[in-house]
């Protein structure tokens, strides 16, 4: 009895190596809403099932094409949900390199990461601009300027994330009730020895896990588990999908 429940718990050990995913993969949702007679595109970032983020493309949120020395600029500006900064990167710019080589880099675009609509952005007073290339550095901040200006006023203060959150909210329960069921068939071909039923829920398995799910258990969610902590509360069907499979180790001595 021992040396059984033994090669079962030795089993168990093994199941996150060869089964599930080394790493999450992040995920786009794209949306966009409609002011002044223009659509407005930005991007959800899904991390574990949640709503972690957003992006935007400046073009898309200016109210004017602004342009820099060279012609128009492009910027793929990240945010947390409450609407700040958390990243931007250069998408399109025509700008001599020569002279604004110190202007698009990560470094300079720190010092915008953590403002939002309620900053100032001033060249000068809570901006620095590079010797140079004043007219590239005060396009960019108005760019900036007019982005977050924009995302707040039409994202952040209509509560946009909040509904969108819950909505994801909703998908993951449904993923879960579709999974149990799933299971519980998987259990009876498994108990009653349904060849073809075990086989069609081994492929519906695959279809759901690879192609819905984009293989997303990871190593950080078995660690979390251990730990019983449970951040990512929209996930529900990734904690009930653990659950059942160490359930099915004890009781069957594999996964399937």
């Amino acid at each position: 009895m021992g040396v059984i429940f033994m090669k079962k718990m030795f089993l168990m050990l093994l199941i996150p190596f060869f089964v599930f995913a080394e790493e999450e993969f992040e995920k786009f949702i794209s949306s966009s809403v409609f002011y002044n007679g223009k659509e407005r595109q930005y991007f959800l970032v899904l991390k574990n099932g949640d709503v972690d983020g957003f992006f935007i493309e400046s073009k898309d949120w200016v109210d004017e094409d602004i342009k820099g020395y060279g012609g128009s600029i492009n910027l793929q500006i990240y945010f947390s949900l409450d609407g700040k900064i958390q990243k931007i990167k250069v998408i399109e710019q025509y700008e001599t390199e020569m002279y604004t080589k110190d202007v698009f880099t990560e470094k300079y675009f720190q010092q915008y990461y953590g403002k939002d609509a309620t900053a100032e952005f001033i060249l000068g007073k809570d901006i620095s601009a590079i010797t140079g290339a004043t007219i590239t550095c005060s396009a960019i901040n108005e760019i900036i300027y007019q982005s977050v200006r924009n995302v707040n006023q039409y994202l952040i203060k209509k509560d946009v994330f909040k509904k969108i959150k819950l909505r994801v909210a909703k998908i993951e329960l449904v993923k879960m009730i579709l999974f149990v069921f799933v299971f519980l068939l998987a259990t009876l071909g498994f108990i009653y020895e349904v060849k073809i039923l075990r086989y069609l829920i081994m492929g519906v398995s695959v279809i759901f896990l690879g192609f819905w799910y984009y293989g997303g258990l990871s190593f950080g969610h078995i660690q979390s588990f251990i730990y019983f902590n449970f951040s990512h509360r929209y996930n529900i069907f990734i904690w009930v999908f653990i659950i059942l499979v160490i359930f099915t180790t004890f009781l069957f001595g594999r996964v399937y």
